[in-house]
């Protein structure tokens, strides 16, 4: 018996071609095999992130470089800063009990600790208070907000060129 040939037009690209008909019948799929679905694994249980440790601060001095208080609480550094004269007389450093070393708080993280002076007696700040500080602190030190860094700044024009051999640019 003579085969009988198709033009299978299901290649890829532009092209067909000749195949016997055999090769362009589908066969059944033969009876697929068992799956096996992997249980989905048991939560685990999360362990709660350790407590942070309340800040430390160490407060210097700037003219005698005296340590006045080292490992003072915030309640501590703030009666501290009620005594001083302003937010640049002392520099005020934190612990940094990961790294074990002390960090120099910046200008605008020193006043917010120095806004804090004189509210012992008012008991804890509410979260409108603490949001109308923080805004204080931003318009006080633009350099401290972050948006800060998307001002775009102006850029001043060039002077104009002034040619020796006296043209449109020169001056009189």
């Amino acid at each position: 018996m003579a085969k009988i040939w198709v033009l299978d037009t299901d290649t890829k690209g532009t092209g067909a071609e000749m195949v016997p008909l055999e090769k362009v019948l589908r066969k059944p799929d033969p009876k697929p095999e068992p799956r096996f679905v992997a249980s989905a694994p048991e939560p685990r249980a999360e362990r709660e992130p350790e407590p942070k440790p309340p800040a430390s601060f160490r407060v210097i001095d700037v003219m005698t470089r005296e340590v006045l208080a080292e490992r003072a609480g915030t309640r501590e550094t703030v009666e501290l800063l009620e005594g001083t004269r302003s937010v640049v007389d002392v520099n005020i450093e934190v612990w940094n009990p990961e790294a074990k070393i002390w960090h120099r708080l910046t200008h605008g993280e020193r006043k917010v600790l120095w806004e804090l002076r004189g509210r012992r007696g008012r008991g804890a700040r509410s979260q409108a208070s603490g949001r109308a500080l923080r805004d204080q602190l931003a318009a006080a030190h633009p350099r401290a907000s972050p948006r800060a860094g998307r001002r775009q700044r102006r850029r001043r024009a060039a002077p104009p060129v002034v040619s020796s051999a006296g043209g449109p640019n020169v001056r009189p």
